[in-house]
């Protein structure tokens, strides 16, 4: 069952205080001397109705200016939820909402093949982390700027 509604700011940071991170999985990549860094959620003991509602999938912090990034630079909690059947990711930094993805692409991968650690591509600063819950793992694909 999907949402209706967005999440507040203080349901995303109230996530954001139990959330675990997967550190070993981190992608690091660098642009003008500056740096942005993906780390994945630990996310294998929710269930895909948990996920739907909305879960923490990651921190990303950054240094890279906010006309990079379409974030200032900083540290974000990243929350995806299925809101009116449509996946959403907002960005969540000291109790607010800062961003919100666009383009969300959302990808149930074939069973047996295992994501990788998180993407960050330049252009329009793309970003992708993936989700496992027991043997079934998803990828959601993001951008903050156009």
């Amino acid at each position: 069952m999907t949402r209706k509604d967005k999440p507040s700011a203080d349901e995303v940071a109230k996530k954001a205080k139990s959330a675990k991170f997967s550190s070993e999985n981190s992608t690091t990549v660098k642009k003008s001397g500056k740096q942005i860094k993906a780390t994945p959620a630990n996310l294998r003991h929710i269930t895909e109705q948990e996920l739907e509602q909305g879960q923490i999938i990651g921190l990303l912090e950054t240094e890279l200016d906010e006309q990079t990034t379409g974030l200032p630079p900083g540290k974000y909690h990243m929350f995806m939820a299925k809101i009116d059947d449509q996946w959403q990711v907002l960005a969540e930094s000291g109790g607010a909402i800062m961003a919100e993805g666009r383009d969300v692409q959302f990808e149930k991968l074939p069973p047996g093949r295992k994501p990788g650690k998180p993407k960050i591509e330049f252009g329009s600063i793309w970003i992708q982390f993936c989700i496992c819950i027991d043997d079934f793992c998803w990828c959601a694909r993001y951008r903050f700027v156009l």
